[in-house]
């Protein structure tokens, strides 16, 4: 029996096509498949699309027009120890496949023909599950400082390491979004007194890091008092993806079909960050006092 070739709708890290995998209608793109022999990188809990090419003596429909007749069974496993997965259906051609453990696994089709024969060589795909990117201020403490911050500071955060660097060539491709407010407080730093939304306030998407990594520069500025007031910048992270998980959203349900939906995994704890700068005060005039 000729063995058929495991496929897996691919997108790298900078093509921006997606196509549809609902319906055995539409041709396969050529260039969003990998063989068995490619090892992937997808995220953890993400139904993927996976479909295998039968062998073609027992299924002539598969190259008869488009109407893709199969008429043998699959049986879609993983070697032991087999991780926790959910499949959509284990007997079809192109079951969606979720793995919700972290770690390498291989994922085993085999092809039974209408007669009961069945393969004895599983086709075979080494799969690698990479956990949702996180990143956090790394318990940095927060700034507190009398006058204004007159030197650009840089404001660090860290990217945990999930393994998408190395899927990548060392370049992880990570996308951050955060969040920066500005507010005058009363002397008692918990009344604002003003709110700068829609002035200094910022919302910034998409800022983009290469790699994983610990000291990352989400900003480099100075740090006035404003108003006279004890004034406080914060810094909030509030979204990460990278290139696994933005091909594995591409491919899996939430965004089939295009290339601008997918997930921004939140921070972790600690997640925000506050540079608090104090006004000084302004000593009065010196009076003697009279006698009395």
């Amino acid at each position: 029996m000729k063995k058929g070739f495991l496929l897996k709708v691919v997108v790298s890290a900078g093509l921006f096509i997606c196509i549809g995998m609902n319906g055995f209608g539409q041709a396969k793109e050529a260039a969003l498949t990998v063989t068995q022999a490619v090892e992937q990188y997808v995220t953890v809990d993400k139904a993927m699309p996976y479909f295998v090419e039968p062998d073609i003596y027992f299924n002539p429909g598969w190259t008869a027009g488009g109407g893709w007749a199969v008429v043998s069974n699959f049986a879609w496993t993983f070697s032991a120890p087999a991780p926790a997965f959910t499949i959509t259906d284990a007997t079809v051609i192109n079951p969606d496949i979720t793995i919700n453990d972290e770690g390498t696994f291989t994922l085993n089709v085999v092809e039974t023909s209408a007669d009961g024969c069945a393969d004895a060589t599983p086709t075979q795909l080494i799969i690698h599950v990479l956990a949702v990117p996180t990143f956090d201020f790394g318990s940095r403490a927060d700034v507190e400082q009398c006058g204004p911050i007159t030197v650009a500071q840089d404001v660090l955060f860290d990217i945990a390491d999930n393994g998408a660097d190395a899927a990548f060539n060392a370049s992880g491709d990570y996308l951050v979004d955060w969040t920066y407010n500005v507010d005058e407080l009363s002397a008692d730093r918990t009344t604002v007194l003003v709110d700068h939304a829609g002035d200094l306030d910022a919302t910034n998407t998409d800022d983009a890091f290469a790699t994983s990594g610990t000291g990352k520069v989400l900003a480099n500025q100075t740090f006035p008092v404003l108003g006279g007031h004890i004034t406080r910048y914060t810094f909030t992270l509030t979204g990460i993806n990278e290139a696994v998980s933005r091909q594995s959203d591409w491919i899996a349900p939430l965004a089939r079909g295009t290339n601008t939906n997918y997930t921004n995994y939140p921070a972790g704890a600690d997640d925000t960050f506050e540079v608090i700068v104090l006004p000084a005060p302004t000593t009065g005039p010196i009076y003697h006092l009279p006698n009395l």
